[in-house]
């Protein structure tokens, strides 16, 4: 493929994404955001507004603060619902992945007596020599 083609695929996921920029809402699911190379495209690219302004603005407010105590803060002001400010949690397969190869492991050394290294419940590895 040459630098034409390629830099027509980019233009054309580029127009793609501006496309999708001008809806008046966003979808939260994201398998409804634009796929293929447009997925690549930074939303808001050519916008050179700061975050929270311009398209960037229909993501969501851009100070946000969630604190360990459950409550959540927008641009230093505390929110009076804070669920209303919750999300989903993206998942994206590998985090889970990585957590079922944890689990899988821990259950193999607890099983396993000639492994070398002792896993606790939170997936550490201690070493037996000590």
């Amino acid at each position: 493929m040459g630098e034409n083609e390629e830099q027509s695929e980019y233009e054309k996921a580029g127009e793609q994404m501006r496309e999708f920029e001008q809806r008046d809402e966003l979808p939260t699911d994201l398998s409804e955001w634009p796929d293929g190379k447009a997925k690549f495209v930074t939303f808001g690219e050519e916008d050179d507004s700061a975050y929270g302004d311009g398209v960037t603005e229909k993501l969501g407010p851009a100070e946000v603060t969630r604190h360990e105590d459950g409550s959540v803060a927008i641009a230093g002001e505390e929110v009076d619902d804070p669920d209303a400010h919750r999300a989903e949690p993206v998942t994206s397969g590998v985090v889970e992945q990585i957590e079922e190869s944890k689990q899988k492991y821990r259950e193999l050394a607890r099983e396993d007596p000639e492994l070398k290294a002792v896993v606790d419940d939170n997936g550490k590895q201690e070493s037996d020599e000590g």
